[in-house]
């Protein structure tokens, strides 16, 4: 169980103060349905929650009242999640440095960025991933929040303080967990949009679907890297 510290800054112009509401706010307020009262406290619980994945009791150092802003508010949650971040590597030549061809991923085809990051737009949410889950993964629960996923173009990749020129593609993303195989077959199924194999609404209509088979190739492992992990 960890506890995890926020400062946060907000403007409360449209909220009824920090503290969620449990019930009647006040005899003034009697014949108002708390559920309609927007705080500070309940977007930040929905929020936290939707990114690890578990109900959460957001514990605050100071209460606000309605319309009142913040520069240094903070406030603790404890959870039992993390953020993992995955970095994968494209190689996007005809030909690679010898010292790559372990750790990136040769596609020698050429690659609509502009589309990979569409859909990279569309996998940036919550979802039930089971149509990028692995052979074997035992996961009960399939559904994941990514948090980022972002496609890069470099010109050149700094190997054992050698500069390397050439064409290749960065895909970083963050998620609250992972299924089996997850980041390769996204990764597979962007650069199958890429390349005009797929479209976005076939990406669409396999996540609707849970349909594995209806998803792109498992890219190769050797492209892949686990960057950091965010307690």
């Amino acid at each position: 169980m960890k506890n995890i510290r926020l400062l946060i800054e907000y403007d409360g112009t449209n909220y009824h103060g920090w503290q969620k509401q449990r019930s009647v706010i006040s005899h003034r307020l009697s014949a108002v349905n708390s559920k309609n009262i927007i705080t500070i406290q309940g977007i930040l619980q929905e929020t936290i929650k939707k990114i690890v994945g578990e109900d959460i009791k957001l514990i605050s150092a100071s209460r606000t009242d309605a319309g009142v802003h913040a520069l240094g508010q903070v406030a603790s949650f404890k959870t039992n999640s993390y953020l993992k971040t995955y970095l994968y590597l494209i190689s996007n030549m005809n030909i690679s440095s010898a010292f790559l061809y372990r750790y990136t991923w040769r596609v020698p085809y050429k690659l609509n960025l502009d589309i990979m990051r569409e859909t990279s737009g569309l996998l940036r949410s919550s979802h039930d991933f089971s149509a990028f889950r692995g052979t074997g993964c035992g996961a009960k629960n399939t559904e994941r929040e990514i948090i980022l996923l972002d496609v890069e173009m470099l010109n050149k990749i700094d190997f054992m303080t050698v500069r390397l020129d050439g064409n290749f593609i960065k895909i970083r993303i963050t998620a609250n967990a992972f299924l089996r195989h997850m980041v390769r077959n996204i990764v597979g199924t962007l650069v199958e949009t890429g390349r005009g194999k797929m479209t976005l609404r076939s990406v669409l209509e396999a996540i609707e679907l849970k349909d594995r088979k209806k998803t792109g190739p498992t890219a190769p492992a050797n492209g892949l890297f686990l960057e950091t992990i965010r307690y």
